[in-house]
């Protein structure tokens, strides 16, 4: 029994001892994982003069990376003479032939005067025949899609713009809107629609009068492109694109455009394609 004890007694002293070691054994330090390599690039407000629309703005962005892309790629450069070409036709897009004599012609606006011969002023009413050569302000069909269930985008001028036909209403009318990949709203023109004071121009519009399954919602929406503005309301109507029905679909119809979206474009509209996050504004 007195042998039994102290091997007991011993056999709980080892298992002390083995069990004290473990718990002052310091923990085993893991490697921090190598962070992974980025390649960091600083960034600059690109500073612009406030009187520049921002269209034209971005025009003379574009084609100071065409010429930088050129040299990158060991090609020849854009001539000075395309790359004017280029701004002359964002500037009659945005301003009209005015902006294209304001800014390009060195001796400015023609003066009126009550006596003028023909030959003393070009009038600005000769001024679209005189930038025809230069400017195509027409629009380059798309061809047929292969794929089912599919739109072609028809091309505005030389990559103003892409734009795609839907249907709209009931009966069922076709639309052309606008291709934006940098907005996620849709809209299209209302009946009522008015830009400073007068109509929006000759395009196709929407309304309880052209179609019996409009439901206008009474909810309003503003929004503010880098070009232009449009505010109306939200409204529920059936839209068919690419010959999918969406029915009572929701979206907006603008009753005041800015002159971008009312003047010369053939779009009756405008269709954001970004992530759905509306940014209706009300």
């Amino acid at each position: 029994m007195h042998l039994s004890l102290s091997f007991t007694t011993i056999l709980t002293s080892v298992l002390f001892v083995m069990f004290a070691q473990v718990a002052e054994s310091a923990p085993v330090t893991k490697r921090a994982p190598t962070p992974p390599k980025f390649v960091t690039l600083p960034l600059k407000r690109a500073e612009r003069t406030r009187d520049v629309h921002g269209q034209i703005y971005l025009q003379q962005h574009i084609n100071r990376g065409l010429r930088r892309m050129a040299r990158m790629r060991g090609h020849e450069a854009p001539s000075a003479r395309d790359l004017h070409t280029l701004l002359e036709r964002r500037v009659r897009d945005v301003e009209g032939v005015e902006g294209l004599s304001r800014r390009f012609n060195r001796f400015g606006l023609p003066a009126p005067a009550a006596h003028s011969s023909a030959h003393e002023a070009v009038s600005l009413a000769e001024a679209p025949k005189q930038n025809d050569a230069l400017i195509d302000d027409g629009v380059t069909v798309a061809n047929t899609p292969t794929a089912p269930n599919s739109l072609g985008l028809d091309i505005e001028a030389v990559d103003v713009g892409y734009s795609a036909v839907v249907q709209i209403g009931t009966p069922p009318r076709d639309f052309l809107v606008t291709m934006d990949s940098g907005s996620s709203d849709f809209w299209v023109g209302s009946e009522d629609c008015t830009s400073n004071g007068i109509g929006c121009g000759n395009h196709v519009f929407l309304g309880p009068q052209s179609s019996t399954s409009f439901n206008d919602t009474g909810k309003p929406f503003k929004i503010t492109y880098g070009s232009g503005s449009v505010s109306g309301n939200i409204i529920t109507d059936d839209v068919t694109i690419a010959g999918l029905a969406l029915p009572a679909h929701t979206f907006g119809v603008a009753s005041i455009e800015s002159v971008e979206f009312s003047a010369q474009s053939p779009d009756d509209g405008l269709m954001g394609t970004a992530k759905s996050v509306r940014i209706f504004v009300v």
